[in-house]
């Protein structure tokens, strides 16, 4: 009689067994989910901001086409000697505006309008003389983490 009820039913220890490996299974397909979006998020978030940083080194080049190089340099120079640094929430399009920009890093808030994300560029200047500067700029967003995206390029006299 015993041999019968034994192959008749399961044991309590399968029945706890069976329910620890469904909920392992469970976990780990809840984890990868998890770490898939959140990597997700974080590629979309970089290529935006490399999208941000396109655009600002496509717009100083534009500065320096409508500007010409002198008042490009002068109006840089006018600043500071050596360095400036811009927080880009919007890209100014007028020479009155460019020029009215203030040699200041981003604050607190001073978001690209609709946005998470803070640019900066910031323009060397030591080599302006020899008809060169580099440019630097930098956008960063915080997700889970701070992240940022910088790109450096050089633009010169034409």
């Amino acid at each position: 009689m015993k041999k019968s009820i034994l192959l008749k039913g399961q044991t309590i220890l399968e029945v706890v067994i069976a329910a620890a490996l469904i909920s392992v299974a469970i976990i780990a397909a809840l984890s990868l989910s998890n770490t898939t979006a959140k990597e997700t998020t974080y590629s979309r978030d970089f290529n935006r901001a490399t999208q941000y940083n396109t655009e600002a080194v496509d717009w100083i080049r534009s500065m320096r086409d409508s500007l010409g190089w002198p008042s490009l340099v002068d109006t840089l120079t006018s600043d500071s000697p050596l360095s400036v640094v811009y927080c880009l929430d919007s890209l100014v399009t007028t020479t009155a505006e460019f020029i009215a920009l203030s040699n200041a890093s981003c604050g607190a808030g001073e978001y690209i309008a609709g946005t998470i994300f803070i640019r900066e560029i910031t323009i060397d200047l030591a080599s302006a003389a020899t008809g060169e500067v580099g440019v630097s700029v930098t956008t960063s967003w915080t997700g889970n983490l701070p992240h940022s995206v910088s790109t450096e390029t050089k633009i010169n006299r034409w």
